[in-house]
């Protein structure tokens, strides 16, 4: 098995972190700032686009709100909870790596009036907050990118858009991260290396 089959989580594994970002992060928060997996999926990816590497230790408390020493937890559903993020957090910096073919951000579906609708405002929401956090929505040649992004963080008003248009939006959103990947992190890995 290769090691970004192995980081990749299962559905069930997605569920069970579901439950335990409600439980840790959202629970008792009003001020919770990630609330789901999508949202989650969302503020990892963000992280990984810092031409700088950022410490867990940076990014963690702002994903609780909260400092990460004060949970009331049962320590070995912590850990679980850790080591999913974790390597959710590791298979998103592969992929990413990986380019096109590969990377997709994970959006939640819902259905409306017998219509499937996918969620991209959690995952829009999620990104934006890790990018203000890496200052990486302070780079103007990403500016167009961010725009896409920003611009769904919104769950849209009225009639459910078709699939084809939410496919549409998401290979936007798809292509915009690819290109601030490109353009944040792998010129700044190439320019390190000379």
């Amino acid at each position: 098995m290769n090691i970004i089959a192995q980081e990749f989580l299962s559905t069930e594994e997605f569920e069970l972190l579901d439950e335990l970002l409600e439980r840790y992060v959202v629970k008792g928060n009003a001020n919770a700032v990630i609330s789901d997996c999508s949202e989650l999926d969302g503020f990892l990816t963000a992280i990984h686009l810092s031409p700088t590497p950022v410490m867990p230790s940076f990014w963690l408390p702002v994903l609780f709100n909260q400092e990460s020493s004060s949970f009331d937890a049962d320590i070995e559903q912590l850990q679980e909870f850790m080591n999913l993020i974790f390597r959710h957090y590791n298979f998103i910096s592969r992929i990413l790596r990986l380019g096109k073919k590969f990377y997709q951000p994970l959006l939640a579906e819902v259905r409306i009036e017998r219509r499937k609708l996918l969620l991209l405002s959690p995952w829009c929401k999620g990104f934006m907050l890790g990018a203000k956090l890496v200052k990486i929505n302070r780079q103007a040649k990403i500016k167009p990118f961010l725009e896409i992004i920003r611009q769904n963080t919104k769950i849209p008003k009225g009639d459910v858009p078709l699939m084809v248009e939410q496919r549409k939006t998401v290979k936007q959103i798809q292509n915009a991260v690819l290109s601030m990947f490109t353009t944040l992190v792998l010129v700044f890995d190439e320019q390190s290396k000379k």
